[in-house]
């Protein structure tokens, strides 16, 4: 038995002995994930020294295909009464290095002919050393994102209550950060368990994946506008407590801390930091316990900041002391929570259209009936109002629809990716293939409506006239991959590029590998990066300089 690339597609080819019974069919059913096509068939054929199965490489492959490993199902030609064969192989697939890529893939790579040899990744895998490091300094950056600044406004607050000089108050500090690191690992921890169980099933996430479901989205909307509503004043906590069985907030701050680093962590899914990208996504090619090392780098980095200032006395005292100033903050940080519900309703109009709306506003309403409802004075009715009022407000948005994966990666995300004044068009592997042919270069942004970070280098960079104008010059083509529903063309290529999530920005030469831009986007570096395109015919006017850009 042997294994060949020949014209683009893997030939195998199985010499049968004389005695052999006639076989009328082969099926080959790989061991890893991305590198066959599934949905394309296997064309099985009689040859003289024996058979032959042609199979197709995936058109964006997960790594190079280099051996044929996996279980070959043979059906005998004598019919149903003869049960097939099935019997494991492992085959290494000459010409591997000189082969040409499938014809897609040899297209967006932006070869052509026989000397397509270029793939799509860009560049080796991350050392483990290297991806922890950089893991940690993501989690370290993380506290900076946007995402992450309600939730740790809001602890901020609390270790200003418990910034004790005594010795009953540092073990309370201690303790209280203790739980929060251990509440920002475990839920880390438990993310990149699912991710790796998801994708030991064959399929394919990335972080943020959660909040492409629409439940999800609906339940952070209610959670911050019921925190919101808290700091207002408007939402009795007290009251809550006592009324209640199990509410920890009040009565339980060791639940609260680990809670608030959980919550830490879920609010900072939709953001990636700069190191982040790169590190998570040589973590998901790794043995599965080197890739829960590098989440675990992750949340340790993440954490380690509030840690350190919950146990450093000396920065404590940096800090105002507590008062009654504390109050008019508290009302003021209600602002931000009530502007990432804002957010999270923008979010779900882009997954589900004007259908999320009664959802979501429907939930929003029942929350302010059970704010309400926790001033009554009977307890019996205040117990059952805002029973009911609860359990309706999460039954409205969890009965969401959810969002349809994106047709094709192109046609069922136009809308969203198009806007009246930008030259974006929708990114597909034939898009991209056609683009590379045709222009000097394609600069793709891997986004979504739910990723903050992807919408401020948006509206501060990618809108701008002057950027865009540097596209047009540099004859730059323009696709933009819209991630907000699931899309597994979108991960596939995610992956392929050595990410796991958004926001990713590739410069695609003609030619060649695609140049990797940082995370937290700047007019410098995307003017490097287009200075680094090839020479085309003809004249091309140079980029303008950022330092002299004008607004």
């Amino acid at each position: 038995m042997s294994a060949r690339r020949e014209d683009g597609q893997v030939s195998v080819r199985i010499v049968a002995a004389q005695s052999a019974p006639l076989l009328a069919s082969l099926s080959f059913f790989p061991d890893a994930e991305g590198l066959l096509q599934a949905a394309a068939g296997q064309a099985f054929a009689r040859i003289p020294e024996g058979y032959r199965l042609t199979l197709r490489p995936a058109e964006v492959p997960i790594g190079e295909w280099t051996s044929l490993t996996g279980v070959l199902v043979a059906g005998s030609a004598a019919g149903a009464a003869a049960p097939p064969l099935a019997f494991a192989v492992d085959v290494p697939i000459e010409g591997v290095g000189a082969a040409p890529l499938p014809p897609s893939a040899a297209l967006a790579s932006g070869a052509t002919g026989s000397a397509a040899t270029a793939t799509v990744a860009a560049g080796s895998p991350l050392p483990f050393i290297a991806a922890v490091a950089l893991a940690f300094a993501g989690g370290l950056l993380l506290n900076l994102m946007p995402c992450v600044f309600p939730v740790l406004s809001i602890k901020l607050l609390a270790l200003l209550r418990q910034a004790g000089d005594d010795a009953a108050g540092r073990r309370q500090r201690r303790r209280h950060a203790l739980l929060y690191t251990a509440g920002v690992v475990v839920t880390f921890l438990s993310l990149a368990a699912l991710l790796l169980a998801v994708k030991a099933g064959g399929a394919y996430l990335g972080w943020g994946f959660q909040l492409q479901s629409p439940a999800f989205v609906g339940t952070m909307a209610l959670l911050f506008f019921a925190l919101g509503l808290s700091l207002s004043g408007a939402l009795p906590m007290a009251t809550l407590a006592q009324d209640v069985p199990g509410a920890w907030r009040q009565r339980h701050p060791a639940v609260d801390a680990f809670a608030g680093g959980a919550l830490a962590v879920l609010v900072a899914s939709p953001c990636t930091a700069p190191f982040m990208g790169a590190a998570l996504g040589a973590a998901f090619t790794m043995p599965a316990v080197l890739t829960l090392l590098v989440f675990l780098a992750l949340a340790l980095g993440m954490a380690a900041p509030y840690g350190l200032l919950a146990m450093m006395p000396r920065g404590l005292h940096r800090l105002p002391r507590a008062g009654a100033w504390m109050l008019r903050i508290e009302e003021l940080l209600a602002l931000p929570l009530y502007a990432t519900v804002v957010w999270l309703a923008w979010v779900l109009v882009e997954q589900l259209g004007a259908a999320a709306i009664p959802h979501l506003g429907g939930g929003l309403l029942l929350l302010a009936l059970l704010a309400w409802a926790l001033r009554l004075e009977r307890r019996r009715w205040r117990v059952a109002v805002a029973a009911a009022a609860l359990l309706g407000a999460l039954a409205t948005v969890l009965t969401m629809p959810s969002a349809q994966p994106s047709a094709g990666s192109a046609a069922g995300a136009a809308a969203a990716n198009r806007q009246p004044a930008d030259h974006w068009e929708p990114w597909s592997v034939p898009a991209l293939a056609a683009a590379r042919t045709a222009h000097a270069g394609v600069f793709v942004d891997f986004t979504a409506a739910w990723c903050v970070t992807c919408q401020l280098n948006k509206r501060l960079v990618l809108s701008r006239e002057a950027v865009l104008a540097d596209f047009a010059r540099a004859d730059v083509h323009l696709l933009r991959a819209d991630w907000t529903r699931h899309d597994p063309e979108i991960t596939r290529a995610l992956t392929t590029l050595g990410r796991s999530g958004v926001p990713v920005y590739a410069l695609y030469p003609p030619r060649g590998e695609p140049i990797l831009l940082p995370e937290l986007l700047t007019h410098d570096a995307l003017a490097a990066a287009l200075a680094r395109l090839p020479a085309t015919p003809g004249d091309r006017r140079p980029v303008s300089s950022p330092a002299n850009e004008r607004n």
